[in-house]
């Protein structure tokens, strides 16, 4: 995978939000070929993306938090730790949840269980 795709794929929550493009999230996963790409798209690649961009980081945590759905995954820091979870269907879960000391080690798991559940390539 490219440096430029993968700065093409962390792009997604803010070219998704009304701040950027406001495009569909679909759309968005056909054009930057994340379901291609997936196989390639490592946890280490995107760590060292977010380590390098904080901002990254604050424009994931908007999109979790700009959501109008219930599903998928929530991302959000709590204290001195992050946390990222999955909404059931009452609304965030945090009996499912996980913590992590590193912003760029949480953004990184929520970027992937996110693009995967939307990508219909979560896990069943």
């Amino acid at each position: 995978m490219t440096t430029e795709e993968l700065r093409s794929i962390l792009s997604i929550a803010h070219d998704w939000s009304d701040r950027g493009a406001g495009r569909s999230l679909s759309d968005l996963l056909s054009s930057t070929r994340y379901r291609e790409l997936r196989p390639t798209l490592r946890v280490e690649a995107l760590e060292q993306q977010f380590e390098a961009d904080h901002h990254l980081i604050e424009q994931w945590v908007a999109y979790s938090q700009d959501k109008r759905t219930r599903g998928g995954w929530w991302f959000q820091p709590v204290g001195a730790e992050w946390e990222v979870g999955r909404f059931g269907d009452s609304g965030a879960d945090t009996s499912t949840s996980d913590r992590f000391s590193k912003p760029s080690s949480a953004a990184a798991a929520y970027v992937l269980r996110e693009l995967d559940f939307w990508a219909n390539l979560a896990a069943r």
